[in-house]
C-alpha cells in the first residue's frame, strides 16, 4: 500500500523520542493529520460472490460460507447459521442470502419488514423470508426485496411508500408479494426507491420512485405497477442504483439515466434528471455494471467491468468511490487505479468492492469502514510515519481505532477514532492529529483499551474514560465519557492494563484489581457478572505486573509464575478446541523463569529470563508464530526465530512485537493494515525483523495499527537527470536516472511537476533499479520551468527533485538524413529483420541531438518508430541490434538517422561475408568500421530470395 504524505515533520521530534505509527488510519489513529484511498485488499480470500452495501460488505466464498465487515466489524466475521450459499445481495441496512435449496434468509434491520419473516423486528442472525420458494437470484434495495423465481416471476417485499414492491399499493409488506404484470424475467435489480426487471427479449421494466427520473418517463411521479423502459432494447444485465439505473447492451456498451446531479448517469452532460438512456460515453467491451448510492439524490456513482479486468467508474467521488486516487466528481469514466485481473464489482453507499480472478476482494472509498488506501482519509500506512505535532514523548499506547501518547510534563494526547469520547478532549469528533486530553495531569502510565482508556497519576490514582458499556470505566456507572473520571475505591496502583472490555489494576501490595466485562470470567472474582466499580481478583498476592486483553487477564508473580484467568476462545462461539477457561486466576505450571507477559487477541506470550519467547492461545489466521501449532497451542510452544529478546508487546488486534537486545524490532501476524510495518499487507506467520526501525524506546499495537517511540531509518532520493537546463523534446525518449540513500522500498513513482503542482504522473510502477525510459508525449505541457519529482511510493514522505528547471520543447525539425536498410538473415526456415550495428558520433564540442526512425517496410512510410537521443560533444553513442534491443521491432524496414549538425558520423558494424555463406546482412561496398559517408544511401546484399523486402 503506497501511500503519499506531502509533508515532513521530522525536525518537531528529538531522534529519542520520535512518535511512529503505522497501519490502519480509518480514525486518524496514526496522527498525522492526513488519511488515505484507493483500492487495497480485503482481509479475506477464495470468494466466490460480493456486495456491498451502505456500510457493510458481504463475501461469499467458496466453500458456501458467508462472510460479512464494516460498519462496526474491522475484520471480516462470519454470518453463523447458513450454508450452501449461492447468491448474496446487501441492501442498506439489511441482507438476503440465496440458498441452493431455493429459499431465501435475511438479516439486519426490518424497520419495512424488508426481511420478509412476517414481522418488522430487527434480526441479527438470518432468518428464512416466509412464503417463498424456487428462487433462483436476488436484489436487496434501500429498504425492500427482490426474488426472482424460476418459473420468471419476480416477488418484492419491505417498504413501499414509491410503489417499488409493483403490486398495485403503496403498503408496507412483510411478507413476499407478486409483482404485477410481470413475467419471463431473466434478471431484477432493487435500486434506492425503484426496481428494475429484465426480460428475456431483452426489454427492461421499471417501477417505484420516479422523482429523479429513475422510470425514464416525465409524465408521471411514481409508478406501483411496472412500466417498460421506451427506446431500449437488446439489453443483457441491468443495475439498479440511489437513484439511477444502467444497462449493459449485447453490444457491450453502457446506457444509464435517472438522478445525475453528480454525473452518475455518465453521458458527459450537467443535466440532472435524465429522462431517456443515455450511452455512457469512453466505454465499450463492459462484461458487468454496479450502480451505486443507497438512496435517491444522494451522491450516486456508478462503476463498470471491463473484459480485460479493468475497471472504470463516474460519478460522485466525495469519499474516494472512484478509486482514481483523487476526490474529483467525473462525469464520463475513468479507470480506477492499482486494479486488474478483476472479474466482479459491486458498489454501495459511498464505497466500493472488486473481485479477483484469484478469489481475493479488494475494497475503496467509503466513511463508514476501517479500509482504504490512497491519498486522503481513513486510509493505510504500511511502513511507519511520524505522527504530526508531537515531542517530548515518554510512552505511547495503542488502542483498537485510536492512540494515546505521554509526555514528559505528565499531559496525555490522544488521536484517531472518537466515537464513545476516547479521545478525552470534551467532544465525540475524530481526530487525525493529536489533541490533549482534559482535566488530566501528572500522569505516569497509560494504557488504551479498545474503545476507552486508563491513566496512572503520580499519586496512585487511575483516571478512565471512553466507552463504559460493560462499566470498564469504574466510576460506577455504564454511560460513556468524554473527559476522564476518577476510578471508583482505587489507590496505591503501580501498573494498569486496559482491554477489550475490562480492566486491570495492579497495586502497590501486590494484589490485583479488576472491572468492566466479565462474560467469560476474565475478572476474576468467582463470577461471570460484569462490574461497574474495581473487585479484588481472587487468590492473587506478590503480582508484579499484568496484561489484558479479550476474555482473558495475565498476571506476572515476583517468583517468576505466571497465573491466568478467563477464556482464550472467548468470542469464538464455534470454538471447539480443548482450551479451558478459569473464572478465577490458575498458575500455569509449564511456565518459570519469566520476566515479561503481553496479551494478545486470543493468544497470549511470556517472556523468560534466556530471551525466548513462549506462546499458547487460539491460532486465528495460523499468526501464533510458530508452525508447531497452528491453529492452537494449548500449552505454551517456543517462537521461532527469535533470541536475546528483551521486551514482548501486547495487542489488541492479531498481530505481535518483540524487541531484541541489539534494539531490532520484529512482528508477526495479521498485517491487512499494515499494522506490521514491514512495508506490505501481507500476514506473516513466522517472526521477522521490521526494516527502518530502529532504537526503539517503545512500541504498542492496537486493533489495526502500531506505534512506537523511537528512530526511524530514513530514505533519500536523488535525481541524476534530468538535473535542470536539459532540453527534452515532445515524441521523444530521455532516460531518467536516480539513486538511493538509507533505507527505500523497492517501488518508484515519477511525476512531472510546475511549481508545487503535480501536472501528470510519467509512472506509477518504476522499480528501484535507478533507470526509467520516458516516452515525452506529444501531449506533454511545453516550457522551460520543469522538474522530476520522484517518490518511494511505500513510504511517500520520501522523495527527491531535479536540482534546477529543464524545458521540454516541441518536435525537433532535423536538417538532413542518413538511411540504412535493414539486414536479414534466413534462421529456421523463418525471414527475420536485424539492424546493423551502429557507432554514431559527433565531432563538435558541443551536444548535438538526434532522431532515429525505423522506416517499416520501405523509405516511404516516414516516422513510423521515432526515438530521441543525445550525442554528447566528441562522442559516440553505440547501438547493438538496433531492431530488437532499442525498438523491440520485428520486420522489414529501415533505419532513418536525422540530425541537424555536419559533424555527425556513422560508423557501421557489419560482418564482411561472402555470398555462399549462411548468414548476412552486410552493407555493399563497406567493410567492418568502415565510415559510411554522409547523405549517402547505404545498399543492401541479400542472401534470402524474398522480394516482399527488396531494397534498392
Amino acid at each position: 500500500l503506497f501511500l503519499f504524505l506531502i509533508f515532513s515533520s521530522f525536525q518537531l521530534f528529538s531522534q529519542e523520542k520520535r512518535v511512529l505509527a503505522w497501519g490502519s488510519n480509518f480514525s486518524g489513529q496514526l496522527g498525522n493529520g492526513y488519511s488515505f484511498k484507493i483500492p487495497h485488499n480485503a482481509l479475506i480470500s477464495r470468494i466466490a460472490k460480493i456486495s456491498a452495501g451502505m456500510n457493510s460488505s458481504l463475501a461469499l466464498r467458496e466453500d458456501g460460507t458467508l462472510w460479512e465487515w464494516g460498519g462496526v466489524k474491522n475484520y471480516p466475521v462470519e454470518i453463523l447459521n447458513l450454508s450452501n450459499i449461492v447468491d448474496i445481495s446487501a441492501g442498506s441496512c439489511h441482507f438476503l442470502a440465496l440458498k441452493n435449496d431455493g429459499t431465501v434468509w435475511a438479516w439486519g434491520n426490518n424497520y419495512f419488514g424488508q426481511l420478509g419473516d412476517g414481522t418488522k423486528e430487527d434480526k441479527n442472525i438470518p432468518v428464512q423470508v416466509l412464503s417463498l420458494e424456487n428462487v433462483i437470484a436476488i436484489s436487496a434495495g434501500h429498504w425492500h426485496s427482490l426474488a426472482l423465481k424460476a418459473d420468471g416471476t419476480v416477488w418484492a417485499w419491505g417498504y413501499n411508500r414509491y410503489g417499488q414492491l409493483g403490486d398495485g399499493t403503496y403498503v408496507d409488506k412483510t411478507l413476499p408479494v407478486k409483482v404485477l404484470n410481470l413475467e419471463d424475467v431473466i434478471e431484477i435489480s432493487g435500486g434506492g426507491f425503484h426496481s428494475l426487471a429484465l426480460k428475456n427479449d431483452g426489454t427492461v421494466w421499471a417501477w417505484g420512485d420516479n422523482r429523479y427520473a429513475q422510470l425514464a418517463n416525465e409524465d408521471i411521479y411514481d409508478s406501483y405497477i411496472p412500466i417498460k423502459i421506451i427506446g431500449l432494447d437488446g439489453v443483457m444485465k441491468i443495475s439498479a442504483g440511489g437513484g439511477h439505473s444502467l444497462v449493459i447492451k449485447i453490444d457491450r456498451t453502457v446506457w444509464g439515466w435517472g438522478d445525475n446531479s453528480s454525473g452518475q448517469v455518465g453521458d458527459g452532460s450537467s443535466e440532472i434528471y435524465v429522462y431517456e438512456p443515455k450511452k455512457v460515453q469512453n466505454l465499450e467491451d463492459v462484461v458487468s455494471i454496479s450502480a451505486g448510492g443507497n438512496s435517491p439524490g444522494g451522491e450516486g456513482f456508478s462503476i463498470a467491468l471491463k473484459e480485460d479486468g479493468t475497471v472504470w467508474a463516474w460519478g460522485a467521488n466525495n469519499d474516494y468511490q472512484l478509486g482514481d486516487g483523487t476526490n474529483e466528481e467525473r462525469k464520463i469514466p475513468v479507470q480506477t487505479k492499482n486494479l486488474s485481473e478483476i472479474v466482479a464489482i459491486s458498489a454501495g453507499l459511498n464505497h466500493s468492492l472488486g473481485l479477483k480472478n484469484d478469489g481475493t476482494v479488494l475494497e475503496w472509498g467509503g466513511d463508514c469502514h476501517n479500509f482504504g488506501d490512497g491519498e486522503e482519509k481513513f486510509g493505510l500506512r504500511d511502513v511507519p510515519i511520524s505522527v504530526f505535532g508531537l515531542d517530548d514523548v515518554i510512552s505511547v499506547s495503542a488502542g483498537g481505532s485510536h492512540s494515546l501518547a505521554l509526555k514528559e510534563d505528565g499531559t496525555v494526547w490522544a488521536w484517531g477514532d472518537n466515537t464513545n469520547g476516547q479521545l478525552g478532549n470534551g467532544t465525540y469528533e475524530d481526530k487525525s492529529f493529536p489533541v490533549q486530553v482534559l482535566n488530566l495531569e501528572n500522569v505516569i502510565s497509560i494504557s488504551a483499551g479498545d474503545m476507552y482508556n486508563l491513566a496512572l497519576k503520580a499519586d496512585g490514582t487511575v483516571w478512565a474514560w471512553g466507552s463504559n458499556k460493560y462499566g470498564q470505566l469504574g466510576d460506577g456507572t455504564y454511560e460513556n465519557k468524554n473527559i476522564p473520571v476518577q476510578v471508583l475505591n482505587l489507590e496505591n496502583v503501580v501498573s494498569i492494563s486496559a482491554g477489550a472490555g475490562h480492566s486491570l489494576a495492579l497495586k502497590e501490595d501486590g494484589t490485583v484489581w479488576a472491572w468492566g466485562y466479565n462474560i467469560c470470567g476474565q475478572l476474576g472474582d468467582g463470577t461471570y457478572e460484569d462490574k461497574n466499580i474495581p473487585v479484588n481478583v481472587l487468590n492473587l498476592k506478590d503480582v508484579i505486573s499484568v496484561s489484558s486483553n479479550f476474555g482473558h487477564s495475565l498476571a506476572l508473580k515476583k517468583d517468576g509464575s505466571v497465573w491466568e484467568w478467563g477464556f482464550l476462545a472467548c468470542g469464538i462461539w464455534d470454538y471447539l478446541g480443548e482450551i479451558e477457561g478459569s473464572k478465577v486466576p490458575v498458575q500455569r505450571m509449564d511456565l518459570n523463569n519469566i520476566v515479561s507477559i503481553a496479551t494478545g487477541w486470543n493468544r497470549n506470550l511470556a517472556l523468560k529470563a534466556d530471551g525466548t519467547v513462549w506462546t499458547w492461545g487460539v491460532g486465528i489466521f495460523d499468526f501464533l508464530g510458530t508452525s508447531e501449532c497452528m491453529l492452537e497451542c494449548v500449552f505454551p510452544v517456543k517462537v521461532e526465530n527469535l533470541k536475546n529478546i528483551k521486551e514482548v508487546f501486547s495487542t489488541l488486534g492479531l498481530h505481535s512485537f518483540a524487541i531484541d537486545e541489539d534494539g531490532n524490532v520484529w512482528g508477526w501476524g495479521l498485517n491487512q493494515s499494515g499494522q506490521l510495518g514491514d512495508g506490505t499487507n501481507d500476514g506473516i506467520s513466522l517472526p521477522v525483523q521490521i526494516p527502518n526501525l530502529k532504537n526503539l524506546k517503545k512500541i504498542s499495537a492496537g486493533g489495526g495499527h502500531s506505534i512506537s517511540i523511537g528512530e526511524r531509518e530514513d530514505c533519500s532520493i536523488v535525481v541524476l537527470s534530468p538535473k535542470g537546463g536539459e532540453n527534452l523534446y515532445k515524441g521523444s525518449t530521455f532516460e531518467i536516472n536516480w539513486s538511493f540513500n538509507g533505507f527505500c522500498y523497492n517501488d518508484i513513482r515519477i511525476d512531472l511537476i510546475k511549481g508545487d503542482e503535480v501536472l501528470y504522473e510519467i509512472t506509477n510502477n518504476a522499480k528501484n533499479s535507478g533507470k526509467y525510459l520516458w516516452e515525452v508525449s506529444p501531449s506533454t505541457f511545453s516550457g522551460n520551468d520543469y522538474k522530476i519529482k520522484i517518490i518511494d511510493k511505500t513510504n511517500r514522505i520520501f522523495y527527491g527533485f531535479s536540482e534546477d528547471f529543464f524545458e521540454i520543447k516541441d518536435q525537433q525539425n532535423f536538417s538532413f538524413d542518413f538511411l540504412i536498410p535493414a539486414g536479414a538473415h534466413k534462421e529456421g526456415g523463418y525471414n527475420s529483420f536485424w539492424a546493423t550495428d551502429l557507432y554514431i558520433c559527433n565531432f563538435k564540442g558541443e551536444q548535438q541531438d538526434i532522431k532515429i526512425s525505423i522506416l517499416k517496410e520501405n523509405e516511404n512510410n516516414l516516422n513510423a518508430i521515432n526515438k530521441y537521443y543525445k550525442v554528447l560533444g566528441k562522442d559516440c553513442l553505440y547501438f547493438f541490434d538496433l531492431f530488437y534491443n532499442e525498438f523491440k521491432y520485428e520486420g522489414a524496414g529501415a533505419i532513418k538517422i536525422s540530425s541537424n549538425t555536419d559533424e555527425l558520423s556513422i560508423y557501421s558494424r557489419t560482418y564482411d561475408l561472402n555470398e555462399d555463406e549462411t548468414y548476412g546482412p552486410y552493407i555493399r561496398g563497406y567493410k567492418k568500421d568502415e565510415l559510411i559517408k554522409k547523405g549517402e544511401l547505404a545498399y543492401l546484399k541479400y542472401l534470402v530470395k524474398d522480394e516482399r523486402y527488396r531494397t534498392n
